[in-house]
């Protein structure tokens, strides 16, 4: 019995050795080792090595504090000053070498700019103002000094006024101000020029641009909009006056269209939308918009109601006397020269002519006396009178001067499209023009498996120019109180037969008559009707 249970033992000693041995899985890995070439077994403990050596640099990496840069660029900041605060907050710091960034660890960050903010250290740009004017000035200062240092002052103050805009980060101004003087052959104009620095990816509007001239023009004396220019950091000329103008005016008049559009069609949106609800309409409104500048400037005058302006008269009355006359003396009392025959007898004067200053005869041949005198009347001398009249009329004139306001509404075009599925529309009237479109809208609502409304044609009323009446083609409009006489002539042309009692009827009486009585069957078979029809 006993050497069965020695015998029931040795298997069990033999077990526990063999988990003995596989409890030391290292030692497998080291009887492979051994009988591994010697080449192999290099590569291997190299290849160990290697992975503790950056195991142990992840971990010396992953314990470096972070460090973040305390500005984004040091243009503008005093970077000695910068140290010194750090150094003084004993705040570690240090610089990256490719970008030159001043660095100090994400936990001293807010710290550190605080310190330095109390320093009195900031980013600032590097444009002197008028603190320049400060400056106490020596007492052998020359005007020229002077004139340099505001000006150097005025150029900085309007680089930072330029800077603190959207998209610019930085800028510089050079004013050219002529001397002054009294010579006027002499006088010239300031000019300026300015250069920004956008951020990058970044650019300015036209109306930036502008406002940009009219800030540098308005803060200098004489300076002209037109002698301000302005160029970004890569060369590219911005204030070409013409060109901003010209697109500033076009963006004006492209936004003033598009708002009256939309107010236009919100409107019409208001009047439909309660009617046929949500989704069973579309509506678009475009706008022609004139936007040129018209003066005009008119005198008429009037030559019915002419007006007296002023008036001149002269009257002059002479009459000879039969007193001596000539100068006296021996020279003027010579008798005359001997008389000469005349080539042509003369007409004799009448038998009664009595000469000036003669005694005056009656019928008998008798001196007529006069009784107040006592003494007999003479002839009269010949009287010389004139009567001069000069009258300067005003004519009545009118100057009137019109301008007409920019942005004139002069054609309006409203497009309204109706879901007349929805509608269980039966009936459609529309002009011959449309008529090539009808077979493609009759195939299109038998795909949708619509049902199919009657289409008519009418013919259209065209114009002498062959082109249909519409405002489309300027036709003249109608005033809605003489509506009825047209509408009842377009009735007759049309085929239908309305009565001669229907002329004086209103509009609405003439459309009443031509749904009761209409006809379609009496149609004229045309696609167009003269205008002389109507």
């Amino acid at each position: 019995m006993a050497d069965a249970l020695i015998d029931s033992q040795v298997p069990a000693k033999s077990g526990g050795a063999g988990m003995l041995k596989k409890s030391f899985p290292g030692l497998s890995f080291l009887d492979n080792l051994s009988e591994m070439t010697m080449l192999r077994q290099i590569g291997l403990l190299v290849g160990l090595a290697a992975s503790v050596a950056i195991g142990f640099a992840v971990v010396l990496w992953s314990q470096q504090p972070d460090y973040k840069p305390l500005y984004g660029s040091l243009n503008g900041v005093d970077a000695n000053r910068v140290v010194e605060a750090l150094t003084a907050a004993d705040i570690p710091y240090k610089v990256e070498p490719n970008s030159g960034a001043l660095l100090v660890k994400a936990d001293d960050l807010g710290r550190a700019r605080m310190k330095v903010a109390s320093a009195g250290v900031a980013p600032t740009d590097n444009n002197v103002g008028f603190e320049i004017l400060d400056k106490e000035q020596a007492l052998g200062t020359s005007q020229f000094m002077e004139a340099t240092n505001y000006r150097r002052g005025l150029e900085g103050e309007l680089a930072r006024t330029v800077s603190s805009l959207n998209n610019v980060k930085a800028a510089r101004v050079h004013l050219a101000i002529p001397k002054s003087s009294v010579f006027v052959r002499d006088d010239r104009k300031p000019s300026a020029s300015v250069l920004v620095e956008l951020y990058p990816g970044r650019s300015l509007e036209p109306s930036q641009v502008m406002a940009i001239v009219n800030l540098v023009a308005t803060s200098v004396p004489e300076l002209d909009k037109s002698q301000v220019t302005v160029v970004d950091q890569k060369g590219n000329l911005l204030s070409d006056q013409q060109e901003l103008s010209e697109l500033t005016m076009a963006g004006k008049q492209f936004d003033f269209t598009r708002r009256m559009e939309g107010l236009l069609t919100q409107r019409v949106h208001n009047i439909l939308q309660p009617v046929l609800g949500n989704g069973r309409y579309k509506a678009e409104v475009s706008a022609d918009v004139d936007f040129s500048a018209v003066e005009s400037t008119s005198e008429m005058y009037n030559p019915d109601q002419p007006a007296l302006r002023s008036e001149q008269r002269n009257n002059e009355e002479r009459q000879n006397s039969s007193g001596p006359q000539g100068v006296p003396g021996a020279l003027s009392n010579q008798p005359p020269g001997p008389a000469s025959a005349p080539q042509q007898a003369t007409a004799s004067a009448p038998a009664d002519y009595v000469a000036p200053g003669q005694p005056l005869k009656d019928a008998n041949g008798q001196t007529i006396i006069d009784p107040k005198t006592g003494k007999p009347e003479l002839a009269p001398y010949p009287t010389d009178k004139r009567d001069q009249t000069t009258r300067n009329y005003e004519l009545d004139r009118s100057i009137s001067y019109t301008k007409q306001q920019q942005g004139r509404l002069r054609r309006l075009s409203v497009a309204v499209v109706l879901d007349d599925a929805w509608q269980g529309i039966t009936d459609i009237v529309r002009g011959a023009d449309l008529l090539d479109s009808t077979p493609r809208q009759l195939y299109l609502q038998e795909l949708l498996g619509l049902s199919q409304p009657r289409y008519l044609h009418v013919p259209l009323i065209v114009q002498p120019d062959g082109h249909k009446l519409g405002k489309s083609y300027r036709s003249p409009p109608l005033p809605a109180e003489q509506a009825a006489a047209p509408l009842t002539r377009a009735l007759r042309a049309l085929g239908q037969r309305p009565p001669a009692d229907l002329a004086p009827a209103s509009a609405t009486e003439a459309l009443a008559w031509g749904v009761a009585h209409w006809d379609a069957t009496r149609i004229p078979r045309c696609a167009t009707l003269p205008e002389e029809r109507l």
